[in-house]
């Protein structure tokens, strides 16, 4: 997977961390998550939906882009879903600002 196509993954990897982080019983702090998971190899998973998009996308996947030391998710598009069952690396992770929960990028 191209370096660029790599910083498009976002949601779904960060739901799902996120979800498990709340359900675990031992609370994990940013830095604990930060040792486990950056700089990891993930495989893209997901739904796909044909309705959301001209072309078939992954749902809860969006597109990110830095600014400002920080990535924020473009959340009116979406990963193509041929993107479904390919590697990508964990390159962020980083507290939402809106909920003060963990997103992983």
């Amino acid at each position: 997977m191209q370096e660029e196509g790599r910083r498009f993954l976002m949601a779904a990897f960060a739901v799902v961390m996120v979800q498990t982080l709340a359900a675990g019983q031992q609370p994990q702090t940013l830095g604990t998550v930060k040792k486990k998971y950056l700089n990891q190899e993930v495989v893209v998973i997901g739904d796909v939906s044909s309705e959301l998009a001209l072309q078939p996308v992954l749902m809860d996947w969006n597109p990110a882009s830095k600014s400002g030391g920080r990535y924020k998710a473009d959340e009116d598009s979406y990963l193509p879903a041929t993107y479904r069952g390919k590697t990508a690396t964990v390159i962020a992770i980083q507290l939402d600002d809106a909920t003060n929960l963990m997103s992983i990028t």
